[in-house]
């Protein structure tokens, strides 16, 4: 099992007996697209996606069994909650500063609560 952390797909299969399950649920690659809007800063994780990691499960010689996906919604009550969260997830907004970003805080601030969009997926395979 991998809950939002990087795998080698080769090496689940290596390491799983036939019949083996796997199952993983990671943040998509294009996961906060308002954050990275907001703050001008590119997807880190690109290649982060359903379908790209069970092409590699599948070609690492696994059955997909099943692939779900995920979108919702996160709210911030204001700019404080905001800033506390991009403290704790850096990746999202990589160069981002209260001091630089200040008056895209005000505007956001102004119009909380701030709503930002989450991406899921998970995948359940087995190995043949």
């Amino acid at each position: 099992m991998a809950r939002h952390e990087s795998y080698e797909a080769t090496e689940v299969a290596r390491v799983l007996a036939p019949g083996g399950r796997f199952l993983t649920q990671q943040v998509d690659g294009f996961d906060a697209p308002e954050i990275h809007n907001w703050f001008g800063h590119d997807f880190l994780y690109p290649d982060v996606t359903a379908d790209a990691y069970a092409v590699r499960l599948r070609d690492a010689g696994m059955r997909i069994d099943q692939v779900d996906e995920w979108s919702g919604q996160m709210h911030f009550a204001d700019a404080t909650a905001l800033v506390t969260y991009l403290a704790l997830v850096p990746w999202d907004a990589p160069n981002f500063s209260v001091e630089a970003h200040a008056q895209r805080l005000v505007d956001l601030e102004a119009s909380a609560p701030i709503v930002v969009t989450q991406r899921r997926f998970r995948i359940y395979a087995t190995l043949e």
